[in-house]
């Protein structure tokens, strides 16, 4: 759905760190909601995904202990849309160079709804077509649409083999849903 009103939410991005033995990472927190249910969905989704991935490294159970070090970025922040990445690595004593992992989340913050990229997109096989037209077809079994993506103002970045492919929303309009929240973006470029 296209909002014809802003949201009554200016969102705040406050830096939360978690700290322990081995592991100093700083996450994003959200405040200044004006619903705090959804306020409190969003956080808790952050905190999820940040939690997740630490316990995907075995934090605290491995006899070789790993060093868990993170930060974020704010990649999208207006009233109806917030884009995040979260940086995380994972420093082993065996191996000279930190493994990175980068991970994503984006919101409709008029709803807290963590939104796949299937839901800014017009049709089940938009996806599918925008591989086939950026020559991305070979790429296109590494990704679905739970897979990481990220959105700026005017670009969509997706997460491929660990490389970030950019594509400009500007040649994604045939693609992208009349309900989609990308949509205010590109009324707005």
């Amino acid at each position: 759905m296209i909002y014809l009103y802003e949201a009554p939410c200016d969102p705040k991005v406050i830096s939360q760190k978690i700290t322990g033995p081995r592991l100093d990472l700083t996450h994003p927190r959200l405040g200044n909601f004006t619903d705090y249910s959804i306020e409190e969905s969003v956080n808790e989704q952050i905190k999820h995904l940040v939690h997740q991935t630490i316990e995907s490294q075995s934090y605290g159970q491995d006899e070789d202990p790993v060093m868990i070090t993170g930060r974020y970025k704010v990649n999208l922040n207006t009233r109806y849309l917030l884009s995040l990445s979260q940086e995380f690595f994972f420093h082993k004593p065996d191996i000279e160079q930190a493994e990175s992992q980068l991970k994503s989340i984006t919101f409709d913050l008029n709803t807290g709804e963590k939104l796949k990229i299937s839901k800014l997109l017009s049709t089940e096989k938009a996806l599918e077509e925008i591989f086939q037209s950026f020559f991305l077809l070979k790429e296109k079994k590494h990704f679905d649409e739970d897979g990481d993506y990220y959105i700026s103002f005017n670009t969509l970045v997706l997460f491929l083999k660990g490389k970030e492919v950019y594509i400009p929303l500007s040649k994604l309009r045939k693609w992208i849903s009349l309900h989609s929240p990308l949509q205010r973006l590109l009324v707005n470029s």
